[in-house]
This record gives structure tokens, C-alpha cells and sequence, in this order.
């Protein structure tokens, strides 16, 4: 997740720095930089379908991950179930749905695609993106 979000601002970013002559994008958020870049070719986002509507869903995992609340959390049993009780309660977003194989690979194959439509939005030649096209999902475990 923080990858994907990581990899689509040093992209955008880079599109900024060779492609507008705008100096001020720091500024915005990513989604904003995104629409700016839309705005410039005179175009807007669709951020009701995909890929731009599961960048908002990464980017919601990536915020829920890097900016820790008490709420967001769980208790787990030695069984693997979420506790409900009067103290405890299941997260508000469930590890093991975000983090499912498959999902993963959806959230990899989004990032990839937005990086293709800016790419193309903004007449890059496609030699300079081919990379993303030709790139593989590999599903990895960590600890």
C-alpha cells in the first residue's frame, strides 16, 4: 500500500518537474496534483471508477496505516477471531480483508494503470512507461 501510494507521487511529481512549468505542486495533496494534471490537458478525473476510485482506496489504507488511531484497532483471540465484547470491538478496517492476495494484487494493478492513463494524458512517449505495462504482481510475506 505505501508503496503504491509512494511510487504514484514520485511519478506525478515527476510529471510535474518535466512536463508543466509549475513550481508549486508541493503544495498539494495527491489527489490534487492528479486533478491539476487533468485540469492542464483540460480534462477531469473520474474518481467514481477505476483506477481513480481505488487510488481513494489506497490512499484511505495508506492513511489508516501511517496515522495511528486507538479506534482503528482490534483484539484477536489465540483462534484467530476478532473479540466483540463491551471493551473490545473489531477494527474499523479488517487486516484481513486489506490484506488479502487478491486484493493486493487489485490495488498493484490500479496503481499500475493510473500511472498508464497519466502517461498517455500526458503524450509521454510510451517507451518511457512501457516498464509499468510490462511489470508483474508478486505476492510476498513479510515476519
Amino acid at each position: 500500500i505505501v508503496s503504491c501510494v509512494g511510487c504514484i507521487e514520485t511519478f506525478v511529481n515527476q510529471l510535474f518537474q518535466s512536463y508543466t512549468n509549475m513550481n508549486c505542486y508541493d503544495q498539494l495533496r495527491l489527489a490534487g496534483k492528479i486533478e491539476t494534471l487533468y485540469n492542464l490537458k483540460s480534462r477531469t478525473v473520474d474518481w467514481r471508477s477505476n483506477p481513480y476510485q481505488m487510488f481513494q482506496k489506497i490512499i484511505g489504507i495508506r492513511n489508516w496505516l501511517i496515522h495511528f488511531k486507538d479506534e482503528d484497532l482490534g483484539l484477536i483471540s489465540s483462534g484467530g477471531k476478532w473479540i466483540k465484547d463491551d471493551v473490545n470491538f473489531p477494527p474499523k478496517k479488517d487486516p484481513y480483508i486489506i490484506f488479502a492476495k487478491d486484493n493486493c494484487q487489485k490495488y498493484y494493478n490500479e496503481t499500475r494503470k493510473i500511472i498508464i492513463d497519466l502517461s498517455e494524458m500526458m503524450n509521454i512517449d510510451e517507451y518511457m512507461y512501457k516498464w509499468v505495462k510490462d511489470e508483474k504482481f508478486d505476492y510476498f510475506l513479510i515476519g
